[in-house]
């Protein structure tokens, strides 16, 4: 697949050909002119000067256009949070997300409500499961968000999205969970 071309990029590769060579004849035919005799009118040198001048800026803007908005696309695994995940034993699953299986059911159900988008419009948002386990891999391993996106099949932006809004349901819901002492007791402690 790699090896087939669009009918885009040969009509690119066409035209370049076309323009480099159209450059090439006409530097060729001004050294031959410039040898043959140097009594050119100023006219057909101005002329011969604007269409090589005009020859550059065509190869240079089909240059510039043959490489614009290129990027690179990332390989990324798919179904990994539900192929692989499910076959993690207790402990793996502990190494891999720093809390066990049954300890990460309970806060997805506590993170689910904050996590269900009522207003997602585009593309089908992450699920909260998947969210939450983004979350918890960046957080819980050096991993970059490039690696992070690759081993989930999401994008930079989708993972960034998410470990967004997992940390801040977490952050609304840290009240219920962490008491700070107040008066008598905070003085003792």
């Amino acid at each position: 697949m790699a090896d087939e071309m669009s009918a885009d990029d040969v009509l690119s590769v066409v035209s370049s050909v076309i323009i480099c060579s159209q450059v090439d004849i006409d530097e060729d035919d001004n050294e031959e002119d410039n040898d043959e005799t140097s009594s050119l009118s100023s006219s057909s040198e101005e002329d011969s000067s604007d269409e090589e001048s005009e020859m550059h800026t065509l190869y240079a803007m089909l240059m510039v256009n043959e490489t614009r908005g290129e990027t690179p696309q990332m390989e990324k695994l798919t179904d990994y949070v539900e192929r692989v995940v499910p076959g993690y034993f207790r402990i793996t699953f502990k190494e891999h997300f720093r809390v066990f299986p049954e300890t990460f059911q309970i806060v997805l159900r506590l993170l689910r409500p904050a996590l269900n988008a009522t207003n997602a419009r585009g593309r089908k948002q992450l699920s909260s499961e998947k969210q939450l386990m983004v979350t918890l891999w960046f957080m819980a391993t050096p991993d970059s968000y490039r690696s992070v996106c690759v081993k989930f099949g999401v994008g930079k932006a989708t993972a960034l999205r998410a470990v967004r809004r997992v940390t801040y349901a977490l952050h609304c819901l840290a009240p219920r969970f962490i008491k700070w002492p107040r008066g008598e007791e905070a003085t003792r402690v």
